[in-house]
Formats: C-alpha cells, structure tokens, sequence
C-alpha cells in the first residue's frame, strides 16, 4: 500500500473511531441523566447506594466528554451528602482531574495530598532540594538491589488503602511533571516503597519508571553542572573562577549516589 494511501486510512480509522466513542458516551450519559431522573425527591437518604454510583458515572462521563459544569455540579453533590471517606474517594479523584485540567495543578496537588495523609501517607510541607536528594539517594540503593525476577514475583496488591493511595500517587507524579518536577522523586519514591512492601499493582509501574528516570535524570543534572564549571574555570582561568571550581566540585561529588 503507497504510504499515502496508509496515512489516509489510519486517519480515517482514527476519526471513525472516535466519532464512535463520543456515540458511545453521549448515549450512556443519557441513560444515566434518566437513571438520575427516576429518583426520589429524599433520593440521597432513601437510595444512597443507587444515588452515589449515577453520580460518580455522570462525573466519570462528563469528564470524558469535557463538560465541566455537569462534572462540577456532580463532585459537588457527591461531596455534600457522602457518607464515608471511602465513599468520597472517587469524587476526589475527579476533582483532581478536573482542576488539573484548569491548570490549577497546585490546587489539585493539595487536594491529592489530604487525601493521601488520610490514607496513612502523608508528606512533609516543606520539600527541600536536600530531602529530595536523601530521597533519591535511598531509592538509588533501593533499585540497585532489585532485579526482574524480583519485581515479577511480587504478590498482588490487596490493602484497598495503599490500593487508592498508589492511585492518587500516580495522579501526583503526572502533575509534577508539568508543574513542579522537583516533587516527581518524593512521590515515585513513595511508590517503589509501597510497592516492594505491599505488592505489585497497574500503578507500581509508573513509580517504578519515574523513580528509575528520576535518578538518571540527577547524574545528568550534575554531569552538565561539573561541566558548566569546569568550561568557566578552564576559558577563564581566573583566581575567582578557579576558587569558585575548589568549593563547588566536593559539593558536585557529594551528590553522587555511592
């Protein structure tokens, strides 16, 4: 098949196929606004149950499809009348999502943040470059010593809380990445720990990958600053530069993992 021809049914493919999923979700929030429709006026005492699954799917749907008022409007009123924690955690994820997609990623970072110290995982307020780097330096250790067959015979993940709270994680360490890439190790950190103690789960791979390029990415980080001074020191080859080189180098080399 000329590649032309190829590129034209791929993207026909892939404009049919979407035109199919957006069928396929406008149909479902149909049925689900009808469902809504059908209960009763004390709907949230009578059929709590009933009342909070429509709700969290017209959420899920409406997320789908972008419509952020319906979504609001949803969270909101899964947020007054939910009657456990546990009952809220869906909504907040979609919280998250829906500020996160208003580029209010600090927002949706604290939102994820009281949820996970709710869950038993909480996180220092003041993140430094020096606990950071702790950090790194533990799970650099850490992942040295694991192999593959290590990873692959891992139980599953079972505590329905290390469950939400890896779930959450994997929502931090995307949001990061945009906003605020220093906090990624914290996070992705977390999540290696939770899974070598607790199991392997879908969400154990991302930590896994982003702790794993989180270390690569600080030898780069102080590859090109031992660099950086080293060009200035040796085009320059000043007093100052050179007494700027002695006292920055032991500090380059302390970052080093061992």
């Amino acid at each position: 098949m000329p590649p032309y021809l190829y590129h034209c049914n791929r993207e026909h493919y892939l404009l049919d196929t979407s035109h199919s999923q957006s069928f396929v979700l406008f149909a479902a929030r149909s049925y689900i606004d009808m469902g809504m429709q059908l209960l009763e006026t004390q709907h949230w005492e009578t059929q709590y149950s009933l009342s909070l699954d429509l709700y969290e799917m017209s959420a899920s749907v409406s997320c789908m499809l972008g419509d952020i008022t319906k979504m609001s409007t949803c969270l909101g009123e899964i947020s007054s009348h939910a009657r456990t924690f546990a009952d809220s955690l869906k909504a907040s994820s979609l919280l998250a999502k829906l500020l996160a997609s208003s580029s209010k990623f600090e927002e949706a970072r604290s939102n994820c943040l009281i949820i996970l110290s709710n869950l038993g995982e909480a996180f220092p307020s003041d993140v430094g470059f020096p606990l950071v780097l702790n950090e790194l330096s533990l799970i650099e250790t850490l992942l040295r010593n694991i192999t593959r067959n290590q990873i692959k015979q891992l139980p599953p993940m079972t505590d329905r809380n290390k469950l939400n709270a890896m779930k959450f994680l994997n929502m931090l360490c995307m949001y990061s990445g945009i906003s605020k890439p220093m906090l990624l190790p914290l996070f992705s950190c977390r999540m290696v720990r939770l899974t070598m103690d607790y199991g392997f789960c879908g969400d154990s791979i991302v930590g896994l990958a982003t702790a794993g390029l989180s270390v690569v990415s600080i030898y780069l980080r102080v590859i090109y600053i031992f660099h950086v001074v080293l060009k200035l020191t040796f085009s320059f080859s000043s007093l100052l530069l050179f007494s700027l080189y002695s006292s920055i180098s032991p500090m380059i080399f302390n970052l080093l993992p061992a």
